[in-house]
């Protein structure tokens, strides 16, 4: 910049981190960083200096010229005072904070340690809506020039411009080129591209013309037939592209013994076990939370597993039962001949009458406070929309489909458990709050 006659007076980027240097000499006058600042003199001693924050909140006024003035306060108060005829320009350079609000989401126990303060979390929840806090300045993005970029732009742009009617026109000759059906030998065939170097050269006959006037019109019709660029290839290219095919491999045929669980939400368990739902039916319904990684193993490689057992169970018996036209028996522990399933539980014609959802424990408490449970995963199971089994003591798929056909077992007998059923109080580690480690199901 010296070559050209100028000095930079003020920089500044948006950490609030710069320096403001004298006119004359060009040495610096306030000097900011991340840990403080400092104030020098013409010759460069330092006259005064602090770390953030900084406790004196009278200005600092440097006049760079009689133009250009800064105002320093503090690391987020800084302002360049621009002045010059008509024009009038106040710039704020300190440091730009992305968010002016935040909520204590962290907490000290008794023993000094930090831990979620769960009472502000729910405290926020409920008067804001979420803990989330609004977006800070940073949020929107300036549009950068570019293609990656111009579709947004087009979209923004004023529909009565007459660039926008230019860009208009351009798509839709692009799209007419687009649907345009080329020809299929663009060139001709081999024979005219060996009449002439170029498309509609007017050159004495082929060697096909010359073989069609010797009589020999197969020879001819083969040389038309053929399209231009597909000529013979020499032995040596035929080795080479028999060399380049890609091989061909077999795509792999496999099961995946695996099926997804339907996602109820309370008000639709309620439907179901109303008295419009299914009759003679288990309902095993599994109460997990998509943020727990405990129930995301279980439910990948455990229940749909159990899910999946209980549908080709079903399948199996009621291809030995009459391939659909016969009446499923109660009771029947028979597995079919040529079933597929590989569960050591064999359900039989059972498997058609148990059903199994999940519910996402994080969406509502009403299931927690309905039956008092306080960990998750849980199991429940309801028949004829009474709960008969409740717990959360299955870790694999084979117990769950056991504990499942001792569930039928007992709807069937009208074993249910008490009405009003809720289990016991026990410690305060509420669902949601904390998962410890004698509360999972998997190791």
């Amino acid at each position: 910049m010296a070559g050209f006659g100028m000095q930079v007076l003020c920089c500044f980027d948006t950490d609030g981190v710069g320096s403001v240097n004298y006119a004359q000499g060009g040495n610096p006058w306030l000097v900011t960083t991340k840990a403080g600042w400092m104030l020098c003199s013409k010759e460069g001693r330092i006259e005064q200096r602090g770390s953030w924050p900084r406790t004196a909140k009278e200005p600092i006024i440097c006049q760079l010229t009689p133009e250009l003035t800064v105002t320093f306060v503090d690391q987020q108060h800084i302002q360049a005072a621009f002045s010059c005829a008509d024009v009038d320009r106040l710039f704020q350079v300190g440091e730009y904070l992305r968010r002016s609000e935040g909520i204590a989401a962290l907490g000290t126990d008794a023993q000094g340690r930090l831990q979620l303060d769960i009472p502000a979390i729910r405290q926020r929840i409920s008067t804001v809506g979420s803990l989330y806090t609004p977006p800070g300045p940073h949020h929107s993005v300036t549009p950068q020039p570019g293609l990656g970029n111009l579709r947004s732009i087009v979209s923004k742009m004023d529909p009565a411009s007459e660039l926008r009617a230019t860009i208009s026109a351009l798509d839709k000759g692009q799209a007419r080129i687009a649907g345009l059906t080329t020809l299929k030998h663009t060139y001709g065939s081999r024979s005219s591209s060996r009449s002439s170097s170029r498309p509609g050269s007017s050159a004495p006959a082929t060697a096909a013309a010359a073989a069609a006037a010797a009589g020999d019109a197969d020879t001819a019709d083969a040389e038309q037939d053929a399209p231009y660029g597909s000529p013979v290839l020499t032995p040596a290219q035929q080795k080479l592209a028999a060399k380049l095919k890609r091989a061909e491999v077999a795509k792999p045929n496999y099961t995946i013994r695996r099926k997804k669980l339907p996602l109820l939400s309370v008000a639709q368990l309620d439907a179901l076990l109303g008295p419009a739902g299914p009759q003679d039916v288990l309902i095993a319904v599994c109460v997990l939370a998509s943020w727990n990684p405990v129930c995301t193993k279980l439910e990948h490689y455990q229940l749909q597993a159990a899910a999946y057992e209980l549908q080709q169970q079903a399948a199996a018996a009621k291809h030995v039962h009459g391939g659909g036209g016969g009446a499923l028996q109660h009771g029947s522990s028979r597995d079919g001949s040529g079933s597929s399933c590989s569960s050591s539980v064999a359900l039989g014609a059972d498997a058609a009458y148990i059903q199994m959802y999940k519910v996402d424990g994080s969406e509502s408490r009403e299931l927690q406070q309905r039956y008092g449970f306080r960990s998750i995963p849980m199991f429940l199971l309801f028949y004829g929309g009474r709960l008969v089994s409740a717990g959360n003591s299955m870790r694999s798929a084979d117990e769950l489909l056991a504990a499942a056909a001792a569930g039928l077992a007992a709807g069937r007998r009208r074993d249910f458990l008490p009405e009003g059923f809720r289990f016991g109080a026990g410690g305060d580690n509420a669902m949601l709050d904390s998962i410890t480690k004698d509360m999972s199901l998997l190791g």
